[in-house]
């Protein structure tokens, strides 16, 4: 807060935090013996992709002195049209401002994942870090209630100028907002259902709601409301894909594994398909919002193919597809609307490859962990939902290049790591 901390100075100061946070917690361990901690090593796959992605994110940035056969044509232009001294200027991305402003996001959203992580291999801290998201998540969806249905113009104290018409919180897109409140419904679901656990099945739900999960309940329920009142339909679908994957997670294991891949398949089978009709949709109706996408995402290929291993560079979209804009597409477009074509587009297929890929071995752990961990059970539903809700909603929409959004889900997958992790340890975990 404010604007989903995407604004410089925001992100600037979200980052310096998460950067003091990391230089402390070793001292904090160091100082308690005995706290509980997880080992780095079961994030090795992840792990070494996440820096690999780093490294060649900081040399397309600073590694054109090194590699000048790796310059981006543009560069052998400018230094040619200024007679300057061929690697003065050179460098393999395009944007190196944005660049560095790009890696430091990388960074602090890894750091959020690590911090989250430790921090799980305590059970009372992974709680408390699941139920302050949720808590979080329905002050911010009773805020934009307040301020829709009071016909507040308004984000906090600044004038709206976007969605006039429809809820977005503290947030200025409906669509990023949506993301925030799915993640905030999977966060209250699993506070309810941690808290359901040893309960004698639903039926005594009535009576159980007189405990702390009634809390959790209505904040699920004020979630819901302000996620459909934004209207965003990627939103609100990407939101039933992940409720729908951590019902998949929590209770796959009473399905035999035929049982499993059919639902999985099918769960796979409806994001494509909804995702094909968009493109169809999009290319039948040249007039129409889809159709503008369409386009964009022809555009986003053509320069994928034009530097498909080397990429232009972290936040070099904006520069780079206002130059092949076609003329078919009059409106500004800061970001593909796809969050899988602009890392291609940015930092080269091989290493979108890598980054993407990091995020697909910790739904893959959390899954199987769901299917084995009886008592980590709800912790890894979480970060599967979660992470199943960030990748649909990635194919149409840019929610994850929004601080808010992706710290969010960095917590929630590490606390989810954390917890998988530590559920191999019979240690007590409580402290």
């Amino acid at each position: 807060m404010p604007l989903g901390s995407n604004r410089p100075f925001a992100w600037t100061l979200l980052a310096a935090l998460l950067a003091a946070l990391a230089l402390f917690w070793p001292l904090a361990i160091l100082r308690e013996r005995g706290a509980p901690f997880n080992a780095a090593r079961p994030l090795a796959i992840p792990g070494v992709a996440f820096f690999l992605v780093l490294g060649w994110g900081a040399a397309q940035i600073w590694g054109g002195a090194l590699f000048p056969d790796l310059w981006h044509p543009l560069w052998r232009d400018v230094t040619t049209a200024l007679a300057m001294a061929p690697g003065a200027v050179g460098q393999i991305g395009l944007a190196p401002s944005a660049g560095v402003d790009g890696l430091i996001r990388l960074s602090s959203y890894g750091l959020a994942f690590w911090l989250a992580y430790q921090h799980a291999a305590s059970s009372r801290r992974a709680d408390a870090m699941t139920d302050g998201l949720a808590i979080a998540a329905a002050l911010y969806a009773i805020y934009g209630l307040a301020a829709f249905y009071s016909n507040s113009n308004s984000i906090l104290w600044m004038e709206k100028w976007a969605y006039f018409d429809n809820l977005t919180s503290t947030f200025v897109n409906r669509n990023s907002y949506a993301t925030y409140a799915g993640l905030g419904l999977l966060t209250a679901l699993a506070a309810i259902s941690r808290r359901m656990d040893g309960v004698d099945g639903w039926r005594r739900l009535i009576v159980h709601l007189a405990r702390p999960a009634m809390l959790y309940l209505f904040g699920f329920g004020v979630g819901l409301l302000a996620l459909l009142e934004t209207e965003s339909r990627a939103g609100i679908v990407a939101a039933g894909i992940g409720i729908a994957v951590f019902a998949y997670a929590r209770h796959g294991h009473r399905l035999g594994p035929w049982k499993r891949a059919v639902i999985a398949l099918g769960l796979v089978a409806s994001v494509a398909s909804a995702f094909a009709l968009f493109l169809y949709y999009g290319a039948a109706n040249p007039s129409s919002e889809a159709a503008d996408r369409v386009r964009v995402y022809a555009a986003t290929v053509g320069l994928i193919a034009d530097r498909p291993l080397l990429g232009y560079g972290l936040g070099s979209f904006p520069d780079m597809f206002a130059m092949a804009r076609p003329a078919s597409v009059s409106q500004v477009w800061l970001q593909a609307h796809c969050l899988y074509l602009e890392l291609a587009m940015e930092l080269g297929i091989p290493a979108a490859f890598l980054l993407v890929g990091a995020v697909a071995v910790t739904f893959a752990v959390c899954l199987r962990a769901a299917f084995r961990f009886p008592e980590r059970r709800t912790e890894a539903a979480l970060g599967c939902a979660a992470t199943a809700l960030i990748a649909t909603h990635s194919l149409l929409d840019f929610s994850m290049q929004i601080p808010a959004i992706a710290l969010t889900w960095a917590a929630i997958a590490g606390t989810a790591m954390g917890r998988v992790v530590h559920a191999k340890r019979p240690a007590d975990d409580r402290r």
